[in-house]
């Protein structure tokens, strides 16, 4: 796991382990819905992810996918972005 966690809240560090372990070796196409349902369980836990946070889930999902899986990530990275 990232150091870059350590920087995160208990909470959302949990939450965000939670969410690596069932993404792990999924393709990005899997992994959006899974992200969406995670978005939804932080908000009814009133937990919010800032800018930083949302980088430091994806650069550390990135980490071990192939490269056109991540170009697909960076895709959704930007499209979050203008959001």
């Amino acid at each position: 796991m990232d150091n870059n966690f350590n920087r995160i809240d208990n909470r959302k560090s949990a939450l965000l382990k939670e969410f690596m372990e069932i993404s792990s070796g999924k393709s990005s196409d899997d992994i959006l819905p899974l992200l969406l349902a995670f978005s939804n369980k932080a908000k009814k836990e009133n937990i919010t992810f800032s800018k930083a946070d949302i980088e430091t889930i994806f650069d550390s999902m990135k980490k071990d996918m192939a490269p056109e899986e991540q170009t697909k990530i960076e895709t959704l990275m930007k499209m979050a972005s203008v959001l």
